[in-house]
């Protein structure tokens, strides 16, 4: 036999009393909770997109020996990922150019590229460069090609 709450002696007949709210300091606890649970979500659903295009990526890269992700209009100013498939070096290869000086508003930019290698055959140490352009009638012409890491011309060898 199941017991019913009884009704207040003040109460009106056929109203019950109510249970109380739940304690202020457990709805941190709920809300941070269904944060949490939505955040790994998010997660969970950005890995399984990344796994699922890996094949494309890597089927892109055999195919056209690189993947190129412009930043900008800025020559060499992108992301690019490529193949190497030399006689002694076997391997990926990743350039990150990124604008040391000036920019697209100013008519003059210098681009550090900097590149790092992951060999599976052979040895190769990554590479730090600088090439400035000039916008003449709207294309980019070459200033300064194979400049140091701070955009400085190298010395030259007599």
């Amino acid at each position: 036999m199941s017991e019913t709450p009884l009704a207040e002696p003040d109460a009106p007949l056929g109203e019950v009393e109510q249970p109380a709210p739940p304690v202020p300091s457990s709805l941190p606890r709920v809300m941070l909770r269904r944060i949490l649970t939505r955040g790994y979500c998010w997660c969970g659903c950005g890995l399984w997109l990344v796994l699922l295009l890996m094949p494309c990526a890597l089927v892109t890269l055999l195919v056209e020996n690189e993947i190129v992700v412009p930043r900008s209009d800025l020559p060499e100013h992108e992301f690019r990922l490529f193949f190497l498939d030399g006689a002694d070096e076997r391997g990926f290869g990743l350039a990150r150019g990124s604008v040391v000086k000036g920019g697209e508003e100013a008519g003059a930019v210098c681009v550090r590229t900097q590149v790092d290698y992951l060999l599976w055959e052979g040895e190769a140490s990554g590479a730090d460069y600088c090439n400035c352009y000039e916008a003449i009638e709207g294309t980019w012409v070459p200033t300064l090609v194979g400049g140091n890491a701070r955009c400085e011309p190298l010395p030259v060898a007599e």
